[in-house]
C-alpha cells in the first residue's frame, strides 16, 4: 500500500494529497495517482478539481475505465447529468463491469428522492426521482423495479396513464409486480369507497370506481375488486338519484343520509 493509499483509507485526506502530489513528480506519466487523487478531491466534494484530475488521468491512459467512472460520478454529484452518462457509456465501452455501478447509483439517488417526495409531498422531488429513474432504465433497459416505482410516483401524481404505462413495464420484465400493482389499486379504491360510504360523497365513489376497474385490468378475474366495483357504482347511482330528487318538504330538505349498523340507509331529520 502507498502512503497516499494508506493516509486516504484513514480519512486523511490533506496528507492523502501531499502523498499523490509527490507520486506525481516522481512520475508524471502513470495515470493512477491522477486518478486517485481525483477520488480525494471527490471525497472532499471538491468536484471541479476532481475533475480536472481525472480528465488528466484519461488524457494519459485513453481506455481508463475507472478514469472514466469516476469522471462521471464527479458530473452525477454536480448534476450535469448528460456529463455523466458521456462519461459512464465511455467507462462501460472499456469495462462491462461498470454497467450495475452506474444503474445502482441513479436508483438510489432516484429512490432517495422517491422517499423525500412521498414524505413532504414535494412536486420537484418527485419530478428529480423520475429522472433518476429513467437514467437508471437508460442503463439497463429491463430494470422491472425502476419502472414500477416511476409507475408508483405518477400513481401518486394521479396521472394514471403513465401510471399504468410503467406497471405494465415492470409487469413484462418481472411478473412479481402484477400483484403489487393489483394491491396498490385496490387498496386506494378502498380508501375512496370508505369515505364515500361515510360522506356519502359521490366524487370519492367515482374515484373508488376507477381505481377498482385499474385493479380489475392488471387482475380479471379479481372477485372482490369486482364485487366493490360494482357495489360502488350501485351506491353511485342510487346517491344520484337521491340528488335529482325534488325537494317538496321543508322536513325533507334539512334531512340527512346515515348507514345503520345493518347496513341499510335510512334518512333522519334534525329539528
Amino acid at each position: 500500500m502507498s502512503k497516499g493509499d494508506y493516509f486516504f483509507s484513514r480519512g486523511d485526506y490533506l496528507k492523502a494529497i501531499l502523498a499523490y502530489r509527490g507520486e506525481i513528480r516522481k512520475n508524471p506519466e502513470n495515470p493512477e495517482p491522477y486518478n486517485k487523487l481525483g477520488l480525494v478531491y471527490s471525497k472532499r466534494k471538491e468536484y471541479y478539481e476532481a475533475i480536472e484530475h481525472f480528465q488528466k488521468a484519461i488524457a494519459l491512459k485513453p481506455d481508463y475505465a475507472e478514469a472514466y467512472y469516476n469522471l462521471g460520478r464527479s458530473y452525477f454529484n454536480k448534476q450535469d447529468y448528460k456529463q455523466a452518462n458521456d462519461n459512464f457509456n465511455k467507462a462501460i465501452k472499456f469495462e462491462p463491469y461498470y454497467r450495475d455501478k452506474c444503474v445502482e447509483l441513479y436508483y438510489k439517488r432516484g429512490l432517495d428522492y422517491f422517499n423525500k417526495a412521498d414524505y413532504y409531498l414535494n412536486e420537484q422531488n418527485y419530478n428529480k426521482a423520475i429522472e433518476h429513474f429513467n437514467n437508471a432504465i437508460k442503463f439497463k433497459p429491463d430494470y422491472a423495479e425502476a419502472y414500477y416505482n416511476l409507475g408508483c410516483i405518477y400513481f401518486n401524481k394521479q396521472d394514471y396513464k403513465q401510471a399504468n404505462d410503467n406497471f405494465n413495464k415492470a409487469i413484462e420484465f418481472e411478473p412479481y409486480y402484477r400483484d403489487k400493482c393489483v394491491e396498490l389499486y385496490y387498496k386506494r379504491g378502498l380508501d375512496y369507497f370508505n369515505k364515500a360510504d361515510y360522506y356519502l360523497n359521490k366524487q370519492n365513489y367515482n374515484q373508488a370506481i376507477k381505481h377498482f376497474n385499474n385493479a380489475i385490468k392488471f387482475k380479471p378475474d379479481y372477485t372482490e375488486a369486482r364485487n366493490k366495483c360494482a357495489e360502488a357504482c350501485k351506491l353511485d347511482e342510487f346517491n344520484k338519484q337521491e340528488l335529482e330528487k325534488p325537494q317538496d318538504q321543508e322536513m325533507e330538505s334539512e334531512s340527512d343520509w346515515v348507514r345503520l349498523p345493518d347496513g341499510s340507509l335510512t334518512r333522519i331529520s334534525w329539528l
